[in-house]
């Protein structure tokens, strides 16, 4: 009886001492996962404390670059010229941007945005087919902003109102003015009335200076001969002349200009006659002075003018053969016709 006690009180120490071990195990495994999360809590706090952490979740300056702008900067090329620009990094300010590079039909657009906010800070465009003058101007105004916001947070702790919506455009340099002086070479035909026939051809050739809005120039004028059946013979005249002119324009419209012209023109006139008992040969004077509407294409470096003018006659030559009568009868008033082609060069 006694040797079936021992065995009974043996097997019942057994497994008491197996339940005191099961629960120091199980002690064991609970401290150690314990330990495992505090020090994963431990990891992420430092990990969300420490400088890289944040910049990471808050980067100072955000690029976007969509189709057809590739060849704009990117983040690091743009951050890299704002840092050249401001001899500063461009970390731990306390605005960040968001840039998006656009391709419009003529040209580049950037757009520049807070976080703060959805509207736009700066839109900046430029026409041409390269946008590094565009990413230039971006890089200029994210120092200017970035050295603005830090200045406003050293003023004042609490956060700066957005800044005001604004446009600036990047445009092609104005083209150079035109230069106010020029000098000009002309050539044209001329109809000639009441002078020599009651209408005559003749040619023109004059050279000129232009200070706007005056305009002066000299040249010489050429009269085809002209022939008249008098009685039983006839008389040839011819003209030749120089003149001298004045412009000034009263009306202009780009190239297209009106301009009211005088000055003078002297020369001679010769007859020969033919078929007479005596065929002799004269020439005398003519001298008128001219009242001149001209409209004209002035641009370099060809142009035209197209004019009217009234002939004041201040010597008229008319020439009669004697016996049979004159040859040809100028009126009081005579006029001019005019086309010339007009060379300019500016100087």
């Amino acid at each position: 009886m006694g040797r079936i006690g021992v065995r009974d009180h043996n097997i019942f120490e057994g497994k008491k001492k197996e339940r005191r071990a099961a629960h120091i195990g199980y002690l064991e495994a609970s401290l150690f996962v314990s330990m495992r999360i505090a020090a994963s809590l431990v990891v992420t706090v430092l990990m969300t404390l420490s400088p890289a952490a944040r910049a990471e979740k808050r980067p100072t300056l955000v690029v976007d670059r969509g189709a057809g702008a590739e060849r704009c900067p990117d983040a690091g090329a743009l951050g890299a010229r704002v840092e050249q620009i401001r001899g500063k990094p461009t970390t731990d300010l306390p605005t960040a941007y968001h840039v998006t590079f656009a391709k419009k039909d003529d040209g580049f657009l950037a757009t520049l945005r807070t976080d703060e906010g959805s509207g736009s800070v700066r839109t900046l465009e430029h026409d041409g087919t390269e946008c590094a003058a565009l990413g230039q101007a971006v890089a200029v105004t994210l120092a200017l902003l970035f050295d603005s916001d830090v200045e406003q947070k050293r003023a004042a702790p609490t956060v700066p109102p957005p800044a005001p919506s604004t446009v600036a455009t990047v445009t092609k340099p104005p083209p150079p003015p035109s230069p106010s002086r020029e000098v000009s070479l002309s050539l044209g035909p001329i109809a000639l009335f009441g002078v020599i026939r009651p209408i005559a051809p003749a040619v023109a050739a004059e050279v000129g200076l232009a200070f706007r809005p005056l305009r002066v120039s000299a040249g010489a004028m050429f009269a085809w001969p002209q022939t008249t059946s008098l009685g039983p013979g006839t008389v040839r005249e011819s003209l030749l002349s120089g003149f001298a002119r004045a412009c000034f324009t009263t009306w202009r419209s780009g190239a297209l200009r009106f301009d009211a012209c005088t000055g003078f023109l002297a020369g001679a006139i010769t007859a020969e006659a033919e078929g007479y008992t005596r065929n002799e040969h004269r020439t005398r004077a003519w001298v008128a002075l001219p009242l001149e509407a001209a409209l004209a294409g002035w641009a370099a470096p060809i142009g035209w003018e197209l004019s009217l003018a009234g002939l004041l006659p201040l010597m008229r030559s008319d020439f009669t053969v004697d016996g049979v009568g004159t040859a040809y009868e100028s009126p009081p008033v005579g006029a001019m016709l005019s086309l010339r082609m007009i060379g300019i060069f500016p100087w």
